[in-house]
């Protein structure tokens, strides 16, 4: 029998971190195998045990495959879809028209500086106005110290703003006092046919066909009529305010109503703010009908005569530029005439000789 050599010196018999295995150990290894002669086979029941086993993880591990391919095959096949449709989305919502507020009105006359603020916040600042502008529902706009504007709502009513107002313009039809006067003029057929409505903190006010102010004071509002009817106040408790009347409502509520001031000339800034008449080929009737209505004045002729020669009369030229009183002086001193106020009625009568001639 061989002796067996002592192997504590090798950490690793086919060569580790200790020293090589000699060839007198690697003999005596070689030995051992020999005697121990070849491993029995395994039972067949065991071997078919074992093969069954094998087989059945392989399947295990094949379906275990297939089941997460089509899980990432539906997640990636969901994913696509979802995109498809946020992009198609996307698209259509890129397609469709940006939505534009419905335009209320629009720009007729400016004197000095008016100013309007947008209806979205990328419009939000402040924008001087300009005569022929559009204004979209929602704008507000303000008139300086000195500055007064004339606008038609698309509903036939002609606005006019006074000096240090802002309002707001709701619709078409509606708007909002802040501060200020605005009055109304609903000559129109039109706008006959389609009532307006001023709200205002202490109530609203509607107009029946009809020429009035509103005008927010330091004591409250106050309501003005030149012709027809308003209505102050919720629909059936409403308050009417006639021709000639004046009512006033205090920041309490209380009201007060009477008969307006003869003596007084409330409307003179109303033909201030007005649109120049455009004189050149009309007829000097009409011009005078003009100043009557923005005016807030009777007309009367001093001789029946005159109303035919003014009738016939065919003015030339611009009043651009000029205040309603230099227009009326100017283009009545051209034609012959020359006007006089006599409580609230504008009087029509002949220059005398003299002054003709100047």
């Amino acid at each position: 029998m061989h002796p067996i050599p002592d192997m504590s010196d090798s950490n690793d018999a086919n060569g580790g971190t200790g020293r090589p295995v000699d060839a007198a150990t690697a003999g005596w290894i070689a030995h051992l195998l020999r005697l121990t002669g070849p491993r029995p086979p395994a039972p067949p029941e065991r071997a078919a045990r074992v093969k069954a086993a094998v087989h059945a993880h392989w399947h295990a591990r094949l379906d275990h495959r297939r089941r997460t391919r089509r899980m990432w095959t539906g997640i990636s096949m969901a994913v696509a879809a979802s995109l498809l449709v946020t992009s198609a989305a996307i698209s259509w919502r890129l397609l469709q028209p940006t939505p534009v507020a419905a335009i209320a009105g629009r720009v007729e006359h400016v004197v000095f500086s008016s100013w309007a603020f947008g209806t979205t916040q990328a419009s939000s600042l402040r924008r001087p106005l300009s005569t022929g502008e559009a204004l979209p529902a929602g704008t507000r706009i303000e008139t300086e110290a000195a500055g007064r504007l004339a606008l038609r709502l698309v509903s036939g009513h002609a606005l006019r703003l006074d000096a240090g107002t802002s309002l707001t313009l709701l619709s078409e039809r509606s708007i909002a006092l802040h501060r200020g006067a605005v009055y109304v003029d609903s000559g129109g057929p039109r706008a006959l046919a389609t009532p307006m409505e001023i709200r205002t903190s202490l109530g609203a006010i509607r107009d029946v066909g009809t020429q009035f102010e509103v005008r927010w004071m330091a004591e409250g509002l106050q309501i003005r009529v030149r012709e027809g009817l308003v209505q102050f106040g919720a629909p059936g408790e409403a308050i009417e305010v006639g021709m000639g009347q004046q009512l006033e409502i205090d920041a309490h509520g209380a009201i007060r109503s009477q008969a307006m001031d003869a003596v007084e000339r409330p409307w003179d800034w109303i033909g201030d703010a007005a649109p120049p008449f455009a004189i050149d080929g009309r007829p000097l009737g009409q011009f005078l009908e003009w100043v009557r209505r923005e005016r807030g004045l009777g007309l009367r002729f001093s001789d029946p005569e005159l109303e035919g020669e003014a009738s016939a009369i065919i003015l030339k030229g611009s009043i651009q530029g000029l205040t309603s009183d230099q227009a009326i002086e100017s283009v009545l001193a051209t034609c012959g005439f020359r006007h006089r106020l006599e409580g609230g009625v504008l009087v029509i009568e002949r220059l005398a000789g003299p002054e003709k001639l100047r």
